[in-house]
């Protein structure tokens, strides 16, 4: 092996002829490392030492090598022919080596003209998109055993939104079960698809009228039945049980107005309904079967715990008639507290045609709008 170590040449004159290098003692075979082109080639190895560095034609630094004692992994440049693309690699004696690109102080690796990074195949993997002058970007950052590697936002913005976009009509496509982790809420632990909070974690917020989840729509159909949310729940389990939707509020201070529900139908002025409208419509659905079971459209129930003390109102229905003064009386005057329609009255029917004779049997507590307790009857017929 010829070793020469090669630190700057000014050369004054064009080269005409080739310049060798050999041995100072005349042994072996003298290389060629300047053709009399100006071409230099290198049919052995190079030495540089620890900071030494190849100079471009003005002198200035190019390319800088530093040297790690008992080295045994390398970088391999490799070229390619028309249709392929340059190779920078890592090679040498271990089995698996890493390739690494390092930026000085805060400098990044910059990748330009918006190129993309192909997989093994040459397919597009990721494709960069630039912005000019931008001041915000995205954080890619791995964890410890336990925890999840995170993609997040950073940049010069207080408040920085992070922005997924599909093409076209695609859709987000999530595999595993969405787990929010927002407003100090643990990750749910009975969610299946998704969810927020546990019962000693709960997501918390103190601002006055605040919503944890709002969804606006609108639609401007013409025909069809339009629907805010569809949630349909099978239960397709012997002897199973549940329900499609479990809603409450859990008071746990002193509070005033609560609802464990509020539904309302909102007819504005420029509002109308053709064929029915209701606040809530409640359905029970029967099938080609036959039913012995109980089974009722509404189950209105009040649940007391030990220790229940009730001294205010409490009742099943609050009928409550408010608003506008004339509207108010308006409503009242055409207003009915049960409205039977598609029922039709017949002998042992709904509305039972039957009964000639009635025997009492008790009555239901009535609250009336003067505060005076009156009551239905309740009787038996005959």
């Amino acid at each position: 092996m010829y070793e020469n170590r090669l630190v700057k040449k000014h050369m004054e004159e064009v080269v005409t002829e080739s310049v060798k290098i050999g041995n100072s003692d005349g042994s072996g075979t003298p290389v060629e490392v300047i053709d009399s082109s100006g071409n230099i080639n290198v049919g052995t190895s190079i030495k540089f030492g620890d900071g030494e560095y190849i100079e471009d034609t003005n002198d200035n630094e190019l390319i800088k090598f530093a040297v790690t004692a008992s080295a045994v992994n390398e970088i391999t440049i490799t070229n390619a022919a028309t249709g392929g693309a340059p190779t920078i690699s890592a090679t040498g004696g271990d089995t698996n080596i890493n390739l690494q690109l390092a930026a000085k102080g805060t400098g990044g690796i910059q990748l330009d003209n918006s190129e993309n990074i192909l997989d093994a195949s040459g397919n597009e993997l990721i494709e960069w998109g630039v912005t000019a002058s931008a001041v915000n970007h995205v954080v890619i950052s791995n964890d410890a055993t336990g925890s999840g590697p995170n993609i997040g936002a950073t940049g010069s913005d207080t408040n920085i939104d992070l922005n997924f976009d599909t093409k076209g009509t695609g859709v987000f496509q999530f595999n595993a079960k969405l787990a929010l982790d927002l407003l100090g809420g643990a990750a749910s632990a009975s969610g299946l698809l998704m969810g927020v909070g546990t019962s000693a974690n709960p997501a918390t917020t103190s601002t006055a009228s605040g919503i944890f989840a709002e969804f606006r729509t609108q639609s401007t159909a013409t025909s069809g039945d339009s629907r805010g949310l569809y949630w349909r729940h099978d239960i397709n389990g012997a002897a199973g049980g549940g329900d499609a939707a479990r809603i409450f509020a859990k008071v746990t201070a002193a509070a005033s107005t609560v609802r464990g529900s509020h539904i309302s139908l909102d007819l504005d002025a420029a509002g109308s309904v053709s064929g029915f409208g209701a606040g809530v419509d409640a359905q029970l659905m029967l099938g080609a079967a036959a039913y012995d079971d109980d089974i009722t459209v509404n189950n209105l129930e009040i649940y007391a715990n030990a220790g229940a003390t009730v001294t205010g109102r409490t009742s099943f229905l609050r009928p409550v008639i408010q608003g506008d003064a004339t509207a108010v009386a308006d409503v009242n005057a055409n207003a009915f507290f049960i409205d039977f329609s598609n029922v039709t009255a017949s002998a042992s029917g709904l509305i039972d045609t039957d009964i000639t004779a009635l025997t009492g049997y008790g009555s239901l507590k009535v609250r009336c709008p003067d505060g005076v307790t009156r009551y239905i009857p309740i009787t038996t017929g005959s």
